[in-house]
């Protein structure tokens, strides 16, 4: 690892292009801080994917909305990641959702209701998912 950069990098592709993104631990953890840790990532898609579910659902039920403002916030015990716990790494995921709207509060809430059901990303992180793994050692 080269003392001045993440420890790791990616180009990720999508539909029109792609991307150059960088992650890094905490220097506690053997990082060196100088990018977003791969939780924050996931905090990140789990909050974009929740915002675009929302804007999406409101659309489709008439809901006009302002502004949207997703923020996704967890807390950590690393005790298991290395080594010193069997207790959760994490115990739970906080999103927090400010929506700008002059519309009733039942429609907003359906339409909360609605994007906890439909979110990809929230699925992924409340229900059980089969995991393969395989490792290539060359």
């Amino acid at each position: 690892m080269e003392e001045s950069k993440p420890q790791i990098s990616s180009v990720v592709e999508f539909t029109k292009g792609s991307i150059s993104l960088e992650s890094d631990q905490a220097p506690f953890m053997g990082g060196g801080g100088r990018a977003p840790d791969p939780i924050q990532y996931c905090l990140f898609g789990t909050a974009a994917c929740f915002a675009a579910t929302f804007a999406s659902v409101a659309a489709e039920k008439g809901v006009e909305a302002d502004s949207l403002i997703v923020s996704a916030e967890n807390h950590i015990n690393l005790g298991q990641s290395v080594g010193l716990s069997e207790e959760p790494i994490v115990e739970g995921v906080k999103i927090t959702a400010e929506v700008k709207s002059n519309m009733p509060k039942e429609k907003i809430d359906e339409v909360l209701n609605l994007s906890l059901k439909r979110c990809p990303g929230i699925y992924c992180i409340t229900k059980p998912i089969p995991l393969e793994t395989s490792l290539k050692i060359s």
